[in-house]
């Protein structure tokens, strides 16, 4: 309808794609997309290739995911 922002109902699943992204404070965008459920070892090799191509300090925001409060990505961080 007009003046109504459409919104599109899908069923989500994490057998397809998932994506980790981060962005610079200078735009410069950076992101890896897998197909499946993103695990412990995705969340260190995207936070370690963050550290080889970002200069300076990173802050990292994380939200209360099950693969960010891992003990290996807590101990990393």
């Amino acid at each position: 309808q007009r003046g109504k922002t459409p919104v599109m109902r899908l069923p989500a699943s994490w057998q397809k794609l998932s994506t980790l992204g981060a962005i610079t404070s200078n735009g410069q965008f950076l992101q890896r997309t897998q197909t499946g459920a993103v695990k412990t070892g995705d969340v260190l090799a995207f936070l370690n290739h963050l550290l080889k191509h970002v200069t300076g300090e990173l802050v990292v925001v994380l939200d209360n995911a099950a693969i960010h409060r891992a003990k290996a990505v807590s101990a990393f961080v």
